[in-house]
């Protein structure tokens, strides 16, 4: 096992396999395809009898799926990338090879040259070739996807089968740099129990889920966005879950899924008590608020924080023509600053790193860039720490409010929106 996957890992370093390997190795599948179908109708004895026409046939079968193959593009795509459209593309290819082997049939089926192949020869030779070539595509995905996971990943499980508990699972397995691999989904449903998903097993959500996931060494539980009303609702169990030294891992309570965007692992925090609360349903007017802030200067203190860069990813959706970030903490700062890059290179952002309660700093930024609209989300929320830090807090969240909120007044900003300071007082 050990050689195999040091053999993987040596060639997935390498370039792509060319493109004329992949034909060749595809065109060896056919004639084999041919022989083990021949063989499975006629019999061993008579197959090596008529070897040298039925090489003849063969021959004249492959010329069929070599036109095939270029006509559906199966040897262009890289095999470790393959996907369900590229398996489509094999079997399309597989299907028009047999068609024309069918007229090659009609048209020369009495000639000397050609052995004796049945249509159902046929049929199970495009059988054989669509599974040895789906075979070849999946192995060579699974041994690379293995071979380029993470050393340190953690066994996961997902609460959720539905759409949000499979897109969780599609984003781990499709992710090289996934910090998870799949161990088992959760669900409530009873109809679901010992049923599998993705090749691994759904487990019910119930007390005994401890002791599953601590026999395959699995300590995070993934909740799926369709299923936070499930731990709202099972608090005890919630408690005995996280007692017992599992982590569970949720989408940020800010955001709302939509149920068709994309859901990645790497937008996961570990639940906290907010994530609980149960609440009602807001429902906002979104046309308005894109009015309201396309075009315009928005401003986002804690712009790093877990509340503060969910609202920096909802606000760019609609397109305002600049956005000033401030936070202190300098590594997050500087993954928003790259995800505006990749994400939204078109809006101009600022990603400023300073302290709200610096007057002066604030100063001028408000004097230079003016904003319009201000979301202050910077605050210290962890009320036990900052009882034991009293300054820092008073500092921050009482200080740093006022300068921003009196700034915004002084440089007439038309909304100054306070998202978490008020729990952290």
């Amino acid at each position: 096992m050990k050689s195999i996957k040091s053999l993987a890992t040596w060639y997935f370093s390498k370039a792509a396999l060319p493109y004329w390997s992949i034909l060749i190795l595809d065109c060896l599948f056919v004639v084999f395809a041919g022989v083990l179908a021949y063989t499975v109708h006629h019999g061993s004895e008579h197959t090596l009898a008529v070897m040298g026409s039925l090489s003849v046939t063969l021959c004249v079968f492959l010329i069929c799926f070599i036109i095939a193959f270029r006509v559906f593009h199966t040897y262009d795509g890289v095999m470790r990338y393959s996907s369900f459209s590229d398996l489509l593309r094999v079997s399309g290819a597989v299907v028009m090879a047999v068609v024309m082997c069918f007229v090659i049939l009609l048209a020369f089926g009495s000639s000397d040259w050609l052995v004796e192949y049945s249509y159902a020869d046929i049929i199970l030779l495009g059988l054989f070739v669509i599974a040895f070539m789906w075979t070849i595509r999946v192995w060579v995905k699974t041994i690379f996807e293995e071979t380029s996971r993470r050393k340190d990943t953690r066994k996961a499980f997902i609460l959720g089968v539905q759409t949000g508990g499979v897109a969780l699972a599609k984003n781990i397995r499709s992710s090289s740099d996934s910090p998870y691999t799949l161990a088992g989904f959760v669900s409530p449903d009873p109809n679901m129990e010992n049923r599998r998903l993705m090749g691994v097993k759904v487990w019910p959500f119930d007390e005994g889920l401890v002791d599953v996931m601590k026999r395959v060494d699995s300590d995070v539980l993934i909740v799926s966005p369709l299923m936070m009303n499930e731990i709202r609702e099972r608090e005890s169990l919630v408690n005995y879950i996280v007692e017992s030294g599992i982590r569970i891992m949720v989408v940020p309570q800010a955001r709302e899924w939509d149920g068709k965007s994309d859901l990645r692992v790497s937008d996961l925090h570990p639940v906290n008590v907010e994530d609980l609360l149960p609440r009602e349903k807001i429902e906002v007017d979104m046309k308005a608020a894109a009015d309201l802030l396309h075009g315009n200067v928005v401003m986002i203190t804690g712009a790093a924080g877990s509340i503060g860069s969910e609202m920096v990813r909802q606000i760019a959706t609609y397109s305002p023509a600049h956005l000033v970030l401030i936070d202190q903490a300098e590594t997050p700062m500087h993954d928003i600053r790259l995800m505006m890059h990749n994400r939204w290179p078109e809006i101009k952002a600022e990603t400023i790193v300073a302290d709200i309660a610096d007057e002066r700093m604030m100063e001028r930024i408000f004097s230079e860039y003016r904003p319009k609209y201000v979301f202050h989300a910077a605050a210290y929320k962890h009320v036990p720490m900052m009882e034991d830090n009293p300054y820092e807090s008073v500092i921050n969240n009482i200080k740093g409010t006022k300068v921003i909120a009196d700034l915004a007044v002084r440089y007439g900003t038309r909304k100054f929106v306070m998202v978490s300071t008020d729990k952290a007082v």
